[in-house]
């Protein structure tokens, strides 16, 4: 129908002028729309080696890899490996890591994330959450102790922090933080 039509324009005009990369994430966009995986991932890895950190051309391409049966998690990871500066990437990454129960790796990249954007609160916050699933008490602590100093009057993180203190074996400090936090 007219759909196809334009597609077909777009293809050509690109075709003319790849250097056009709206049009090529454009034309892309409307082959993953239709499900033509294999007609869109070509044009969006040649997209992204002239704009490799373009989040929406990445996701695009996981779509299309994840459709296609083919492994996102080795793409996402060599993609960090390539570029570990890329919070977005870092972040899908950790994701993958989270779902395979690797949390020890998972905490290296959430750390090297924090050093790139401190006091990033969502970023703190998985990261106590996994520093929490491996038993790392004392760091859980530090975490909560930075999340507290940016939000100080949360006391949602003052009870975490009494609970982590109790888990520490710190009676003391967990009644102080349940202090503050009524």
């Amino acid at each position: 129908g007219d759909d196809e039509a334009v597609l077909q324009t777009k293809i050509e005009k690109y075709s003319y002028f790849p250097e056009k990369a709206e049009l090529g994430s454009e034309i892309a966009e409307l082959f993953i729309a239709d499900e033509k995986y294999e007609d869109a991932k070509p044009i969006i890895e040649s997209l992204l080696i002239a704009d490799p950190d373009n989040t929406n051309l990445q996701n695009m391409r996981y779509q299309c890899e994840e459709a296609l049966g083919g492994d996102i998690r080795s793409i996402v990871e060599e993609e960090f490996k390539k570029n570990p500066d890329n919070m977005s990437n870092a972040q899908i990454y950790v994701g993958i890591l989270r779902e395979s129960d690797e949390n020890v790796t998972a905490i290296t990249v959430l750390e090297r994330m924090l050093k790139i954007s401190p006091g990033t609160t969502p970023i703190i916050k998985e990261l106590v959450e996994v520093l929490s699933i491996e038993g790392q008490t004392k760091k859980v602590i530090l975490q909560l102790e930075s999340l507290n100093r940016i939000s100080p009057d949360d006391i949602n993180i003052q009870f975490d922090l009494t609970a982590a203190h109790i888990n520490d074996g710190n009676l003391k400090a967990a009644m102080s933080w349940a202090d503050k936090a009524l």
